[in-house]
Formats: structure tokens, C-alpha cells, sequence
């Protein structure tokens, strides 16, 4: 029922790459393409593409394969650079789902299938953005090679976006990397997103051998490389079925991490550590350094999607563990309790309610994505995260 189209322009730029990458040259000179956001587009109730198109930069210079009915192209209208809000509640951000990190005490075949089945529900239930952590030295059931995992959640769904959310790219090699975004665009027919940052955790540089303190020139170089192989064209053969390339949004916090977000890439990813104040006033300062329009705000939130007595008491056994995690590996002081901590920062209630603050969220910092994590470690499990993705599916659906 909906078409996306946008257009771009394209300026030039040199970065320096670190040594010791092996890519043939000192400096890089790549292509920022500065995309205007996407627009959705009415074409009628018998066109339905295999995809609610959330994102940027890309154009419909194909047709999606499965169409299920005559297609009735129309004049673009003028690009406007913002996510468009989803179809089916107008005044909305688009819904997105970060699917967990690890679990305690579980098998990690069956862990990995716990995720593949939420991935699933959160298809069918209508969310448009399903983002895979990037951590190492984890538990035994625990996410470790997110990019083929985002290949395999591509092939057992249809409409949502997949991707790495975020990928800690200075571990990573540019090539690598764009080779797997690019395969999972084609498995997945053109629905694949690129989150990245610098990364803060100690033991994700320790695996790989990387010196943390070069995390800075290596993420900036990197993600340089990496937009100019997915986007220029003949960098990569085959190359991504979205052109001019897929959307890549930077999870940041620093002022020179926004302001690569800003130069480098088409979103800034707000992580669901800070509080919605504090996101709010980043989101401010990435728009600010925009050159033009600016890109997406995707906004990560933790929820818990029951409205019984008792839930806020159990959300905080499961989550203030999780925060003490971040506070211990340097991502941000907190307060040191739930209350503190929930007034500004999490989701929770009925679906109904969540949505709600879904919404006051996106509004108040401009968010054209917000992300939800329905799963932690310490609960709530499996069944219980499935019941919440469709709960929110059928309240969305409610809506009209």
C-alpha cells in the first residue's frame, strides 16, 4: 500500500585511515551522500511491497518482487529528510525491537531460536525495525556474530528491516563488513540497516586484539570505507538492492560522535541509557550539525509491557542488574535506584500505555524510530517477550 522514493546529492571527502588496515592507500576519498528522507507514497490498495519502507537513502529503481498487485508509479513529491511515520498510526515514530544479547542458563542453540521466533512475531506483528546487538566475551547463550545472525532473521522474514544494532565497527574490517550488509540486503530484498559505533567495552577491543584507544580514527575511517563500498557504485558486485545504498545510523553520545553521525551517516542511534532528557537535547545538537535536513533519530528504549500490580517491582529486578552493567563498564553514571532511574528513561505499563509513551518519547525528542528491548538476561524469558510483541501488535492494530 506504500512506495518510497528520495533523492540525494553528493559531496566529496577525504579521511585518513589508520595504518595497518591493509586497504592500499593512506587517505580514502569517499562519497557522503547526504540523502533527503524518505517519503511515503499512497499507490493504492492493490500495490503492497514485501516491506514497510523505514529508513533513507535509498529509491525505488526496482520493483519489490513480490507485489501482489499492478503497480501505478507516481511523481515524487518534494524529499523531505525525515523517517516517515508508519502506515498504520500516522502521528507515530516507526516501531523497531533491539532482540537480546544472551540468556542465562540456556542452551545457545535454543537461545539462538528463541530469537529467530521473536524476530518473526515482531514481523507479523507489525514492527518495522529488528536490531541485533554486538558484544564479545559473553556468556555461554549470548549474540557473537551478529551480521550472520541478521542473514538468517532475513530469511524467515518479510516485511521488517534487519540489522546490527549497534555493530562495533573499529573491531571490524570496512570490507567485511559491507559484503555482509550487502548479502543481507539481497536475502532479505532490500530491507537491511547498518547500525555502527566506536564501541566503549574494554573486553570487545581485548578479542580482537585492537588497541581501545584507537577506537576513534578507526571507527571514522571505517565507516567512511564502508559508505563508500555499499554506496559508490562498482566498490562491490553484487551490490545492495537498495541504492543508493542501505541506511547507516551511528549510535553516539560524545559531540564528536554526533557530529560524525551528522557528516558521516544518514541517523543518529540515541542508546537506551541516557534519559529521555539528555537524548532529547543530543538529538538537538546532532540535528544542529547537519549540513542540510537532517537524518534520522532512532531512539532505544527498555520496556516492560505488563500493566499488573507488582510489574514496575519486577521490571526493576531485571533491569537495575542490567544498568549497573553499563555503569560498570564506563557508559554512564546513574542513579542507584529504580524510581530515579525509570522517571525519565523506560518504558512500562499495559501495550496501550506503552505506545503512549512511545509516542510522548518521539515527540519530545524528535524521534522518527524508537527501538524497544522486551528481553533481558534476568527476564522476563522467551514466552513472555513473544506475549509483549504481540500485545503491542494487536494495541497498534487497535489504533486503526
Amino acid at each position: 500500500m506504500w512506495t518510497s522514493v528520495s533523492t540525494m546529492s553528493v559531496s566529496l571527502t577525504s579521511v585518513a585511515v589508520p595504518s595497518g588496515w591493509g586497504w592500499g592507500a593512506d587517505v580514502i576519498t569517499y562519497r557522503c551522500a547526504r540523502a533527503h528522507r524518505s517519503n511515503l507514497l499512497a499507490t493504492g490498495p492493490a500495490c503492497r511491497p514485501s516491506f514497510l519502507p523505514v529508513g533513507s537513502r535509498r529509491a525505488l529503481d526496482r520493483h519489490p518482487l513480490n507485489c501482489q498487485g499492478p503497480c501505478h508509479p507516481e511523481p515524487p513529491p518534494p524529499p523531505a529528510r525525515r523517517l516517515a511515520p508508519t502506515a498504520r498510526v500516522s502521528a507515530s515514530p516507526a516501531l523497531g525491537i533491539a532482540l537480546p544479547l544472551a540468556a542465562r542458563d540456556a542452551d545457545p542453540a535454543d537461545f539462538i531460536a528463541e530469537v529467530l521466533a521473536e524476530a518473526r512475531a515482531a514481523d507479523a506483528a507489525g514492527f518495522e525495525v529488528c536490531l541485533v546487538p554486538d558484544h564479545h566475551r559473553g556468556p555461554p547463550a549470548s549474540v557473537v556474530a551478529p551480521l550472520a545472525l541478521c542473514a538468517a532473521l532475513a530469511a524467515v522474514t518479510q516485511r521488517i528491516r534487519v540489522g546490527p544494532g549497534v555493530l562495533v565497527l573499529p573491531v571490524h574490517a570496512p570490507l567485511h563488513v559491507a559484503e555482509q550488509v550487502t548479502l543481507i540486503d539481497q536475502i532479505s530484498r532490500g530491507r537491511a540497516v547498518l547500525g555502527v559505533g566506536a564501541g566503549y567495552q574494554h573486553e570487545d577491543f581485548e578479542a580482537f586484539g585492537i588497541d581501545r584507544a584507537q577506537r576513534g580514527p578507526r571507527f571514522e575511517a571505517g565507516l567512511a570505507e564502508v559508505g563508500r563500498l555499499l554506496g559508490e557504485p562498482g566498490a562491490l558486485d553484487p551490490v545492495p538492492v537498495q541504492r543508493p545504498r542501505p541506511p547507516v545510523w551511528v549510535g553516539a553520545w560524545s559531540g564528536v560522535g554526533l557530529r560524525r553521525a551528522a557528516r558521516l551517516a544518514d541517523g543518529w542511534i540515541a542508546d537506551p541509557v541516557r534519559s529521555v532528557t539528555e537524548a532529547a537535547a543530543m538529538a538537538d545538537r546532532y540535528r544542529a550539525a547537519c549540513d542540510g535536513a537532517p537524518g534520522d533519530v532512532v531512539l532505544m528504549r527498555e520496556a516492560w509491557v505488563d500493566g499488573a500490580p507488582g510489574s514496575a517491582e519486577r521490571f526493576a529486578d531485571a533491569i537495575m542488574p542490567v544498568f549497573r552493567y553499563y555503569g560498570r563498564r564506563g557508559a554512564a553514571e546513574f542513579p542507584d535506584t529504580f524510581a530515579a532511574l525509570a522517571r525519565d528513561r523506560f518504558v512500562h505499563g499495559s501495550a496501550a500505555e506503552c505506545l503512549d509513551q512511545v509516542d510522548a518519547m518521539a515527540a519530545a525528542t524528535g524521534a522518527s524510530v524508537v527501538v524497544l528491548t522486551l528481553r533481558q538476561p534476568g527476564g522476563p524469558g522467551h514466552e513472555a517477550a513473544l506475549q509483549a510483541i504481540r500485545a503491542i501488535g494487536e494495541a497498534r492494530a487497535a489504533r486503526g
